[in-house]
């Protein structure tokens, strides 16, 4: 049997910006009940056959250590400094991430190690830009309005604290943690709420 999984950044949702976030989500994005974590993918998607499935876990856990030596990473603030539009058959609307430089380099490493493991992956991998998706959409009305209700209602950039680096895996349309890679340490900073109004 074949698993769909990602790697992905989980942000802490119990922040009022995550909180609008998923407001907005929920409004706009039909699919938005299916992630239980406000989330962003760093690389596609993979498929993995399930009796694969604990070796190449085992395989992802030791290439993140080798880029964080504790088990907490300290940089937990991601920055969007922006909102575009992805033109694909459904057009999706997304914050762009701006990456600290250490999650750049293990991105880089994450996907070698995914080439090296997963030769399908490499035939089939696209290069994608990680984003957090606000939504996809066919009618270019309600695409347009919501871009105008967030070019309106948030003040860019936009800085969210990472919780934890996980392992997802799909199953009956439903993504859920597979398992938590690092987590990061708590941040206090009081200024991560004053760049949103609603």
């Amino acid at each position: 049997m074949d698993i769909k999984c990602f790697i992905g950044l989980i942000l802490k949702s119990n922040t009022p910006s995550a909180k609008k976030i998923d407001e907005y989500r929920l409004r706009f994005d039909p699919k938005a009940y299916t992630n239980k974590f406000l989330h962003m993918s760093l690389l596609p998607p993979f498929v993995v056959n399930e009796k694969q499935m604990r070796v190449i876990t085992q395989e992802i856990i030791e290439e993140v250590d080798t880029y964080f030596s504790l088990d907490q990473a300290e940089d937990n603030i991601l920055s969007f400094p922006r909102v575009d539009v992805y033109n694909k058959a459904r057009r999706i609307l997304y914050l762009e991430p701006h990456l600290p430089t250490d999650m750049m380099y293990l991105k880089e490493g994450l996907e070698q190690l995914l080439f090296d493991l997963i030769p399908e992956y490499k035939r089939q991998h696209i290069k994608e830009k990680c984003f957090l998706s606000l939504g996809k959409f066919q009618d270019p009305l309600l695409l347009n309005l919501a871009l105008d209700t967030v070019l309106d209602q948030f003040v860019f950039p936009l800085e969210f604290e990472i919780d934890s680096l996980a392992l997802f895996t799909r199953r009956d349309r439903f993504w859920s943690v597979q398992r938590t890679l690092l987590n990061f340490k708590d941040t206090v900073n009081p200024f991560l709420e004053e760049k949103i109004y609603f």
